[in-house]
């Protein structure tokens, strides 16, 4: 286990990690949620949960883009297929869509 794993990380930080703009990495948590620490105004990420995220968007062999392509939609009908299908969350979703085919 990595010492630093634990570190907290600024939004900036973040953004500065990834190489996006602090507004591109809002907009990517609005999408896809990212666990966080609030503590008032400021909000902390632990690295850990920034680089398993991070990994949530790696595509190659370990995933099925085809069955991530499907469940993916703007606005709300993503989720409603989703839930319409048995899954609470975007893994069970995926892992629903590539055991059906």
């Amino acid at each position: 286990m990595a010492e630093n794993e634990h570190e907290l990380m600024t939004r900036e930080e973040v953004a500065e990690t990834l190489r996006v703009s602090v507004r591109s990495l809002a907009d990517l948590r609005r999408r896809h949620p990212l666990a966080c620490y609030r503590f008032g105004r400021a909000v902390r990420f632990r690295r850990a949960d920034v680089e398993a995220w991070v990994e949530a968007f790696r595509e190659g062999e370990a995933r099925r883009p085809s069955a991530v392509a499907t469940l993916r939609s703007s606005g709300t009908g993503g989720a409603r297929r989703r839930r319409a299908a048995g899954a609470t969350t975007w893994d069970e979703a995926v892992a629903a869509r590539v055991a059906n085919g």
